[in-house]
């Protein structure tokens, strides 16, 4: 049978700050972020963090349909720059978010990770918190050989809104914390000093 994994968890963790951990980018991620979103401002959210601690990346559709929450209708939502220097844009199609928001990484947050919190730094719909993320920001194209065997390629590469390049480099936090136990609290206090 089909098997569902649950890849977000939601709570408010002060008055008025949200608190979303996301594991994975599956392909209903988005969805799923929305419907936590939605559930979060019921209880009375103005501000939030997402926390992309440990998430390695997944489906790009999953990051673009989460990283357009940020980014206002037309903004771009990342570059894709083909070996032959081609660019490919994606644009938001929704409205941006209006309340404060902290992204958490670490050096574990690859890929779409990266994408999101690329879109929320360039932006400006909020901040990063913790330490310099992983830096995989390529674009892999499988190719089948006449022997039955494949070939996987690198053919392009990503680039945040503001065409920063992430690939090898990964992203530098806003506010660098080593100390995992530490980030969340950090956090905390910072939107907590936005909604004063």
């Amino acid at each position: 049978e089909n098997i569902h994994l649950e890849v977000i968890r939601a709570e408010m963790v002060e008055e008025g700050i949200g608190y979303i951990k996301l594991d994975t980018f599956t392909p209903t991620a988005g969805a799923e972020f929305d419907k936590a979103l939605e559930e979060l401002r019921g209880q009375g959210m103005r501000a939030f963090i997402l926390d992309l601690r440990q998430n390695t990346g997944g489906y790009l559709n999953a990051a673009l349909d989460i990283g357009a929450n940020f980014a206002g209708v037309g903004e771009p939502l990342l570059h894709v720059v083909g070996r032959d220097n081609r660019n490919v844009s994606y644009q938001s199609l929704t409205k941006a978010m209006d309340i404060p928001v902290v992204v958490l990484v670490d050096d574990k947050s690859a890929s779409a990770s990266e994408i999101v919190a690329g879109i929320v730094r360039d932006t400006g719909a909020g901040i990063l918190i913790g330490t310099r993320t992983y830096g995989k920001a390529s674009v892999q194209t499988v190719y089948t050989l006449s022997n039955g065997g494949g070939m996987k390629l690198t053919t392009a590469r990503y680039l945040t809104p503001k065409k920063y390049e992430i690939n090898g480099i990964g992203l530098v936090p806003d506010q660098i914390e080593e100390d995992p136990d530490k980030q969340l609290e950090k956090a905390v206090q910072y939107l907590q000093e936005q909604l004063k």
